[in-house]
């Protein structure tokens, strides 16, 4: 009796392992195909485009600039920048 409980095991063993054999090649023919699963699927990142105006940017180099650089355009004739220098004189004398 043992020699039987042996075999038919063994033969069950056999058929879970050629079970499992075709469901794995199964599986591999899918993605072979080129069906995706939900894992291996990428959702591309939102991307979003700014262009600043000429205005705006001639605004924030003049917000950004540092003193000595108003000082030497007030020196070659820029009226903003003699405006500002007057006014920061003016602002010094009264402190």
């Amino acid at each position: 009796m043992n020699v039987n409980a042996i075999a038919s095991r063994s033969a069950a063993t056999e058929t879970q392992d050629a079970t499992a054999a075709a469901a794995s090649k199964s599986s591999q023919a899918i993605r072979q195909d080129g069906a995706t699963t939900p894992s291996s699927t990428t959702v591309p990142a939102k991307t979003d485009t700014v262009t600043i105006s000429a205005a705006g940017k001639a605004a924030l180099a003049e917000a950004t600039e540092t003193a000595a650089q108003t000082a030497k355009e007030a020196q070659n004739g820029d009226r903003q920048a003699m405006k500002l220098v007057a006014k920061q004189a003016q602002n010094h004398a009264q402190h």
